[in-house]
């Protein structure tokens, strides 16, 4: 029995997302489909758009099997730490054997790309000179890396395959790759073409089937009855009812919503400063020190911090990492022997609860599926377990803060197998 594994946040679920899973065991002529998702809070650095069990009862909806949750520290890391941390929780159950990611250009990731990673795992001074210096002089990571790349292995990708690097989906497919080369995890890849709309697009129309993350979201915090009819193009029945159910007892949250939690963890830290925050560094801590008197809200505040050295999206990240008292060097620590120090579940299929006795024999870190599933807990998972818990509770206060009504507590709700959806 084969098993195909899937990096997601789904933030939020959407039509690309059922295609990806559907194009993932059709390729890979995978049995069941493992989906390791982002938690409480993203990697664009926010509070996830809506509730991490709705979001991974989606999934299921769609065809996966069983859905892990990533840890917040990973969730919120760069591309590099995501896809690491990411790769490690595939690899942590033991039983999955191939791995399905979206990208632009599925024939130039599965073939160039992988032999570049394979020169990355080592990669030269030079290359590291060029990329700090590119970063340096301001230019976004996409666009620092693809440059040192450029310099120092020009010879594994023709220029216009170069080009294709920088793509959003591209560049993050590849740091899956690297990251498979890092941890040794022999999966077999199955690029799947992305579909519909650009990374960045939100300009939805009526007809699209298959929109952006971004557009799904805009369309989510409007107010404008137009908008959710758009939006329910985009979904089967089920989870478009399921949306629609949220929205009436909770909120879809953005950034700003947690501009109070924010201002007071900032304020918190202000005298000593945040450069044992997790990316965040000297210089950048000065400047959030200095800058803080002027601040109105989460976004205004990031983007007063932007600068020619600094993103907005690392701006955005460390943020959230002062929010959720994130320490620096978090990621290394984390896996060990290639994997998570626990493998929590948030949802499963009827197959996918079949998994489950695999994964206790055959993998590399304990199950996570109740509070009391932590006695035996070592340190370190103990250790990356409570950031989690933190996580949900900041989470929680910022939806009720938003709309005066919180979800459960973490680890309250029963998990049961989900079953499918017939996506009509």
């Amino acid at each position: 029995m084969s098993t195909c594994g899937i990096i997601a946040e789904y933030n939020p679920f959407h039509t690309g997302h059922a295609y990806q899973i559907a194009q993932a065991k059709k390729q890979s002529g995978a049995d069941n489909v493992i989906v390791i998702m982002s938690g409480d809070f993203v990697q664009r650095g926010a509070p996830a758009i809506m509730d991490k069990y709705e979001r991974a009862k989606m999934a299921i909806h769609a065809g996966a099997d069983l859905v892990i949750m990533l840890p917040v520290c990973a969730s919120t890391a760069s591309a590099e730490g995501f896809a690491l941390a990411s790769i490690a929780g595939l690899h942590s159950c033991g039983i999955v054997d191939a791995i399905s990611f979206g990208c632009e250009d599925p024939a130039v990731v599965g073939s160039n790309f992988r032999t570049l990673a394979k020169e990355l795992n080592t990669p030269t001074p030079a290359f590291h000179e060029v990329l700090s210096a590119g970063l340096r002089a301001g230019k976004s990571y996409a666009s620092a890396h693809a440059q040192a790349i450029q310099s120092c292995y020009a010879s594994l990708l023709a220029p216009d395959e170069l080009d294709l690097l920088e793509k959003p989906n591209n560049l993050l497919a590849f740091s899956y790759l690297q990251a498979m080369e890092q941890l040794n995890c022999n999966f077999s890849i199955h690029p799947v073409t992305r579909q519909g709309m650009g990374y960045h697009e939100t300009a939805c129309e009526s007809e699209t089937i298959y929109a952006s993350a971004s557009a799904c979201r805009k369309l989510m915090l409007s107010d404008d009855v137009s908008d959710h009819m758009t939006l329910q193009h985009l979904y089967s029945k089920e989870d478009f009812l399921s949306l629609l159910s949220y929205r009436k007892s909770y909120a879809f949250l953005c950034k700003n919503d947690a501009s109070t939690q924010l201002h007071y963890a900032l304020l918190s830290g202000r005298m000593e400063g945040y450069r044992t925050i997790m990316d965040c560094g000297k210089d950048l801590s000065n400047r959030i020190q200095n800058l803080l008197p002027e601040y109105e809200d989460f976004e205004q505040f990031a983007m007063l911090l932007k600068n020619k050295s600094v993103s907005y999206s690392r701006i955005c990240r460390v943020l959230t990492h002062i929010l959720l008292q994130l320490p620096d060097r978090e990621i290394n620590p984390l896996i060990e022997d290639s994997s998570l120090p626990y493998v929590r579940i948030l949802a499963m299929s009827p197959a996918g609860q079949k998994l489950l006795g695999q994964i206790k024999r055959s993998g590399n870190a304990p199950l996570l599926m109740k509070m009391s599933d932590t006695g035996e807990f070592s340190p370190r998972a103990l250790h990356y377990f409570k950031q989690d818990l933190f996580a949900h509770d900041i989470y929680n206060s910022i939806l009720y803060s938003t709309c005066r009504h919180k979800l459960p507590e973490d680890f309250s709700r029963r998990l049961s197998p989900i079953r499918f959806s017939n996506n009509d």
